[in-house]
């Protein structure tokens, strides 16, 4: 878990270096996500497909609730990251996430102090 929360400066390079996927991805003309709608109010009129500068975004659990994603969870047995329990429930790359207290937004400690709203994967 070195890294999480470090407070390392924030830049585009800084998240380049670590998001390798968003490079990785750029071959592909579709990809599935796992983002919701209640994850913020930018993913909030998320469809469950998207086209986006050529490429094909599926996005499956989109209108799963919170409540919906847990039961998925408790359904199949699932354990949780272990990084939740450390006070991260929204986990990117080390330089752009941050704990947070309960009473925060869920993504609240995504790219903390910076306009970002979305990580390199899902701008790719």
């Amino acid at each position: 878990m070195a890294g999480f929360g470090s407070g390392a400066q924030i830049t585009a390079a800084t998240c380049a270096r670590f998001c390798r996927c968003a490079a990785h991805c750029k071959g592909f003309d579709a990809w599935i996500t796992g983002r919701k709608r209640y994850q913020g109010s930018a993913r909030a009129q998320l469809a469950p497909i998207e086209v986006a500068e050529g490429r094909i975004r599926i996005n499956p659990i989109a209108a799963w609730t919170a409540a919906e994603v847990e039961a998925a969870f408790e359904t199949a047995g699932l354990p949780r990251h272990p990084l939740v329990e450390m006070g991260y429930p929204s986990i990117g790359c080390a330089p752009c996430t941050h704990s947070v207290v309960s009473v925060d937004p869920l993504r609240a400690g995504r790219w903390a102090g910076t306009l970002k709203t979305e990580c390199g994967i899902h701008r790719a």
